[in-house]
């Protein structure tokens, strides 16, 4: 399971309201790759498709709900092996963020 936020907040001075997900996990250089990967070679997959007149094989494209649950499959496998890789980068949250910004704000000033 990802960790995300969900945030709300007046984004300007005239009270316009903004609500939006901030991830507090991102994946690393090889998790990314690691995606980039799937997207190429993991979810279109052939399928025997019998043969033809000559006897040749023939590969049919794999159904689309059959694509879809194997894309969802490979991201479920590939992030369980990113965590258990130590891939997967803790990213603070905003609040977390601003905190760190204003305390290292303070010791320069000091």
């Amino acid at each position: 399971m990802s960790k995300e936020q969900v945030y709300i907040r007046s984004q300007y001075s005239n009270s316009q309201v903004e609500v939006g997900i901030e991830a507090l996990e991102m994946p690393n250089m090889e998790a990314r790759f690691a995606m980039a990967m799937i997207e190429k070679w993991g979810c279109i997959q052939g399928t025997d498709g019998g043969e033809d007149s000559a006897g040749r094989a023939k590969t049919d494209l794999m159904p689309v709900d059959a694509t879809v649950k194997r894309a969802c499959n490979l991201a479920q496998t590939a992030f369980h092996e990113f965590k258990e890789l130590g891939w997967l980068i803790d990213v603070p949250s905003k609040e977390e963020a601003e905190e760190i910004f204003r305390k290292a704000q303070d010791e320069k000033s000091s």
